[in-house]
């Protein structure tokens, strides 16, 4: 018998052969060492040590089967271990179809995978790129928008403190002409420190300047309420105080909400939702605490349009005089903002592109100053006023407001209405710069309208002198009665006691008597 890993040079007894195992427990290292040994001792020629070498490689030989067979079951387990695993598996894969799982599924092939996928990580990290670019670019530009609204509500000018701090005097205009103290400092009139809540119940606070008492013509009655523009306050109106004082109206200069020293938390301006309430208010004050039965409001700029929106609302407002008011605040806006592209983009301004920003503008613009939904614009509203009298007043010049929203206004207005278009005046300046004729325009709206009520007043006030001088009431004035027609009968007598003095004549006698009458009713 030859066996295979003796090479099959080597030829072992019957016997041997007999009584070695199979040919699967004889490991190729074991027999080549025996193979050595038995050459070995086969070169030596001793017999003897050729016996004992088979002696001893028949016993390895039958220990051999004992040492493999103590190592099967490291053999023979792992095959035995991933059939146990496999049919895990493939009882787990049996539970989940019976779950209603689609079964497994096919592996892909890598190749494909990677055509199919690879072409669109690109067209993913693009779109990704591209949105977080987007979101970035979008939420700069509504920023810039709201700054925008911010800067027009609560422009570089705007400055409201606190009473203990009193009116700043930052950045103020120069057509104040240096009038920008109290009425007692730069002009030498009394005035009063006035306080009055809105219905927001935040208070409001001004100065009242009373008529001259022996002004040349006196309007008596009548009240003359000043409001401010966006971001001034009630020192807008003080340079024109002596023309109203000397003409015999009663003047009410007031800071609105927010502004000035009066109530507020810096929200800036509304364009007038939020003010025509103060001007209510004030109209209120000068009829309720003042007495006054008649009132006019005049507004420059934001509140000419608060007091057109007021007047509109409040039927007790008499007139309206507003000086270059906004007729639509989102007109105004656009206006702005389109001035402010095209001095980079001229073309680009009027684009039709350009539309919904300007919508969009808009739209944050009444939402920041708190415009209610189906919120009313002042050109939508004057019409309202009549029958009372409404005057606008706008410079040609004018490059903040532009002349368009007063002519527009005129337009949308009843009668009775005026338009003054003064020519090459700023944005509230046209006194400065035509103030005879500004002073002229605004006294015959007055004279026009309220010199019949004027002169009924007079006709009453003496009417109600004469009948308090033929109406005795009370002891003093029938004493002082008394005393009259004493003196009057003493004169008489005195003139026709003596002869020699008769020789006055009637018309001297007569003369004499009237004096002393006169003299005696005055007192």
């Amino acid at each position: 018998m030859e066996i295979p890993a003796f090479g099959g040079d080597v030829k072992l007894p019957e016997s041997i052969v007999d009584a070695l195992p199979t040919e699967s427990f004889i490991k190729s290292g074991t027999a080549s060492d025996i193979q050595m040994r038995i050459r070995r001792s086969r070169s030596i020629g001793n017999l003897n040590e050729y016996k004992s070498q088979l002696q001893r490689f028949e016993k390895f030989v039958w220990a051999l089967p004992a040492k493999i067979k103590s190592q099967h079951h490291i053999i023979t387990g792992l095959p035995r271990r991933l059939s146990q695993r496999n049919k895990r598996f493939a009882a787990e894969k049996v539970s989940e179809n019976k779950l209603g799982d689609v079964g497994p599924q096919l592996p892909v092939d890598p190749t494909i995978l990677a055509v199919c996928v690879f072409p669109f990580v690109p067209l993913c990290l693009y779109a990704l790129f591209t949105v977080a670019l987007s979101t970035i670019v979008g939420y700069l530009f509504f920023l810039l928008l709201y700054l925008l609204v911010l800067v027009a509500i609560r422009p570089p000018w705007y400055k409201p403190t606190t009473p203990e701090q009193g009116l700043t005097n930052e950045q103020l205009p120069s057509y104040w002409q240096g009038i920008f103290h109290n009425p007692k400092y730069n002009l030498n009139l009394d005035y009063e420190d006035v306080e009055f809540t809105n219905p927001a119940g935040l208070v409001l606070r001004g100065w009242f300047v009373p008529a001259a008492p022996n002004a040349a013509r006196a309007t008596r009655g009548l009240g003359m309420v000043c409001v401010h523009g966006g971001g001034r306050d009630r020192r807008a109106w003080l340079r024109h105080v002596p023309m109203f004082h000397n003409r015999g109206y009663d003047v009410l200069l007031f800071d609105f909400s927010e502004h000035g020293v009066s109530d507020g938390t810096k929200r800036g301006f509304s364009f007038g939702i939020r003010e025509k309430d103060d001007v209510m208010a004030a109209v209120r004050f000068m009829k309720e605490q003042k007495g006054l039965p008649r009132v006019v409001v005049l507004g420059t700029s934001v509140g000419g349009s608060s007091a057109i929106m007021a007047a509109a609302e409040d039927p007790t407002i008499d007139g309206v005089i507003a000086e270059n008011p906004v007729a639509c605040v989102e007109e105004f806006a656009l206006f702005h903002l389109k001035r402010m592209i095209a001095a980079y983009a001229p073309k680009a301004a009027e684009s039709i592109w350009m539309k919904p920003l300007y919508t969009l503008v808009s739209r944050i613009l009444l939402l920041r100053i708190g415009a209610p939904f189906g919120y009313t614009r002042p050109y939508q509203l004057i019409a309202g006023i009549s029958p009372r009298p409404v005057m606008l007043m706008h410079g040609t010049a004018d490059d903040l407001v532009p002349i368009d929203h007063s002519t527009r206004l005129h337009s949308c207005a009843n009668e009775p209405k005026y338009l003054w278009l003064a020519k090459d005046a700023w944005h509230c300046a046209l006194y400065d710069q035509h103030p005879e004729e500004y002073g002229r325009r605004i006294a015959e709206f007055v004279d026009r309208h309220f010199k019949e009520d004027e002169e009924e007043g007079k006709e009453e006030e003496e009417a109600n002198k004469e009948k308090k001088g033929s109406l005795l009431l009370g002891e003093e004035d029938q004493a002082k009665n008394e005393e009259a027609a004493a003196k009057i009968q003493a004169a008489s007598e005195a003139l026709t006691q003596d002869e020699g003095t008769a020789t006055v004549t009637t018309e001297k006698e007569a003369q004499a008597l009237q004096e002393v009458a006169g003299e005696a009713v005055e007192q």
